[in-house]
């Protein structure tokens, strides 16, 4: 249980740097650079609990991304 928890939290941690790395690139505000990093984190993190449910990837990347877009 530690070890799967330990797991999406490395997760969302490593797929936020991505993604205020293209806020940078896309000249985001920079307070809105934490929101960036929260969404990237969102959307893979759910992407991959949803693989790990052994949804297929259409799938899974398709429900991550309606849960992102709702969200912001």
């Amino acid at each position: 249980m530690n070890e799967m928890i330990l797991h999406y939290l490395l997760s969302a941690l490593f797929s936020a740097i991505p993604a205020v790395g293209f806020g940078m690139v896309f000249n985001v505000p920079k307070h809105a650079l934490n929101f960036c990093a929260l969404g990237g984190a969102i959307a893979y993190t759910s992407r991959l609990a949803l693989l790990d449910l052994h949804m297929p990837i259409e799938l899974a990347t398709f429900l991550a991304s309606l849960l992102i877009g709702t969200i912001a």
